[in-house]
């Protein structure tokens, strides 16, 4: 799956890494929405375009593509979460960058043609895009499951959560009448969450910020006036974080999102999410004040539970999931076993498919290929060795932190087991089992 991801309609499932489930949907009105999805690295974003059609989507795809390149480049420089936070901040204001460079090249493309009499097209016309990006970050050693999710925002965009059965809006609108004081603007806009009519609101400012909810403050522009706002939100294992465009949450209620957020699976709540927020966008005003036709986007972010080996096999790792360097573990094996090894940024997980084990670098493929690049076949008795140098046909190239030569996997004794050994490396290996 490419970063930018330019799907419609999603596929029924997104396999990724262990312990780890996602849901995405998006419904094209304008065609100015781009998804981020890079499970991979943990990196996810919803773009939405503005500037008009053209203008609007090549804003967002640029500023989508622009986003991974530059987290996928820095993050494994990153030794903890506040500079995973910094590189995810940076690279919105690298997008904005990018757009500045698009909105010049256009303009001066333009002022070429209307000299030659060739072109209408106005001075000055120009791409934006809000953004909305989320990076999750466990670090080396956290506990199974355990996540933080980091927030980067600009615009209307939003980031939500349903955490223990309690839906929450993250994320603060950047809107063009937000009171100057967050917490009085974060309660206005919960006001205006729930209304399908602007006289039901009883304050006038209120009902004003209802009525203008499209007008916007802040975006990437790409005049270099960027505000990004931050957030960090602790998930657990069952939490869901949401990322939408105003499509989605301008059609809906808060409640709304929260009752279809529930849904069986992910994919299952994206894909609801975004048919009732289609159903409302096609009613008229005078049934609802909320209809509004606009492209729909989401993602469903599920972390699963994922817990630290215990009870390995073999004295040399009685219930550890930390191996520091030149120790090895010894793993049971069935076949709904899974095991993720982890060795600094480098992400193996081990799974059972075609009558074999395998060691799948990052995502699973969709289609149960198990013969393209990032998956190795691991034959009874036969060592793999992973590291910077080999095998040699990584999916995504690990950074200088893993060792040349970091861990070799073993199957032993006809399948029934696994061995993990720590090839003396730097950084030493984790194992978590889901």
């Amino acid at each position: 799956m490419s970063s930018t991801t330019q799907f419609a309609t999603c596929p029924a499932s997104i396999q990724t890494i262990a312990g780890l489930a996602l849901g995405a949907a998006r419904l094209d009105e304008r065609g100015e929405d781009r998804l981020l999805v890079d499970p991979e690295i943990g990196l996810f974003g919803v773009f939405d375009g503005v500037g008009g059609h053209v203008d609007g989507a090549a804003a967002a795809e640029l500023a989508a593509s622009t986003v991974a390149a530059q987290v996928r480049e820095n993050l494994p420089y990153c030794r903890n979460r506040h500079q995973a936070h910094d590189v995810l901040r940076a690279a919105l204001y690298a997008a904005d960058a990018a757009i500045e460079q698009y909105n010049a090249a256009k303009s001066s493309a333009a002022r070429s043609s209307a000299a030659k009499g060739t072109s209408r097209t106005r001075f000055g016309a120009s791409g934006a895009t809000t953004a909305t990006v989320a990076l999750l970050w466990s670090g080396s050693s956290s506990l199974g499951g355990a996540r933080i999710a980091l927030l980067a925002h600009c615009g209307d965009t939003r980031a939500q959560l349903l955490h223990a059965g309690t839906f929450e809006t993250i994320t603060l609108d950047h809107a063009a009448l937000n009171d100057p004081d967050p917490e009085v603007a974060k309660q206005r806009q919960a006001r205006l969450d729930e209304v399908t009519a602007a006289d039901q609101l009883s304050d006038p400012m209120d009902r004003a910020a209802f009525a203008h909810r499209h007008m916007l403050s802040n975006a990437l522009t790409g005049t270099g006036d960027l505000e990004v706002r931050s957030y960090v939100v602790p998930l657990a294992a069952g939490d869901r974080l949401m990322l939408d465009s105003d499509g989605l949450h301008d059609n809906l209620t808060g409640t709304e999102l929260a009752n279809l957020l529930r849904s069986a699976t992910p994919q299952q709540a994206a894909d609801l999410l975004a048919a009732a927020a289609h159903e409302r966008s096609l009613r008229s005003h005078d049934e609802t004040a909320r209809a509004k036709p606009d492209d729909i986007s989401v993602l469903v972010v599920e972390p699963q539970a994922l817990t630290r080996s215990s009870g390995l096999l073999g004295d040399s790792a009685s219930s550890a999931t930390w191996l520091s360097p030149g120790r090895t573990a010894r793993l049971p094996l069935d076949p709904d076993s899974r095991y993720l090894i982890c060795a600094a940024d480098l992400r193996l997980v081990v799974v059972s498919g075609r009558g074999g084990w395998y060691a799948v670098q990052g995502e699973i493929p969709t289609d149960g290929r198990l013969d393209v690049a990032g998956c190795w076949p691991l034959q009874p008795g036969l060592p793999v060795v992973f590291g910077r140098e080999a095998p040699g046909n990584f999916r995504y190239p690990p950074s200088p932190r893993v060792s040349r030569r970091h861990v070799a996997l073993t199957v032993l004794e006809a399948g029934s087991a696994l061995s993990v050994e720590d090839l003396h490396s730097t950084n030493g290996t984790e194992v978590l089992a889901g």
